[in-house]
């Protein structure tokens, strides 16, 4: 009798953390298809983007985030209407920053981008771009995304070479390396 009811004690302790664990697996599950729902939205938007234009999103409960940035307004546009297709989307916060179009500006985004092409190859296979090239209207230059190891000290070295062009205030090196491919 005394081990039926230390059974019944245990069964009654252990159960709703079994519960509890498998709630949290389904939740864990549901939120990685719903980051795959909109990583799969945002991938198959009808506008192309350039080694200028960066999202990334996280979720906030039935909200998505977006953030980034975008020298073309309508991606940002694009981004947002794409994402609120998505059946259990209830908003979008949309904070991708539009960056600037001047001559000067995007004279020093073509000679960036070359550098940094030239450095890392493989990150630019086709018509992708794996590293991708943000500057403000401040000058500042950030690169983010990622390049394989073996460009590593090429890719640092461009970066110095950027950070000596006239206009450029600042370079912020974002990039992950990680084997490409």
């Amino acid at each position: 009798m005394k081990r039926t009811i230390a059974c019944l004690m245990v069964a009654m302790l252990v159960a709703p953390a079994l519960a509890l664990a498998a709630d949290q697996t389904a939740m864990e599950k549901e939120r990685a298809e719903h980051r795959q729902q909109v990583a799969e939205a945002l991938n198959t938007m009808g506008r192309l983007m350039t080694a200028f234009d960066y999202i990334t999103f996280y979720l906030s409960g039935p909200a998505v985030v977006l953030e980034g940035f975008t020298t073309k307004p309508v991606i940002k546009q694009d981004a947002a209407a794409s994402v609120k297709k998505i059946e259990w989307v209830s908003h979008v916060v949309n904070k991708i920053e539009e960056l600037p179009i001047e001559p000067a500006i995007n004279d020093l985004r073509a000679e960036v981008l070359s550098m940094v092409q030239t450095a890392s190859p493989q990150s630019f296979p086709q018509d992708r771009a794996y590293i991708r090239v943000k500057i403000d209207a401040g000058m500042n230059v950030t690169l983010v995304g990622w390049a394989d190891p073996i460009d590593k000290v090429r890719l640092e070295a461009a970066v110095v070479q950027i950070n000596n062009l006239p206009l450029v205030k600042d370079v912020e090196n974002q990039v992950v390396f990680q084997k490409i491919g």
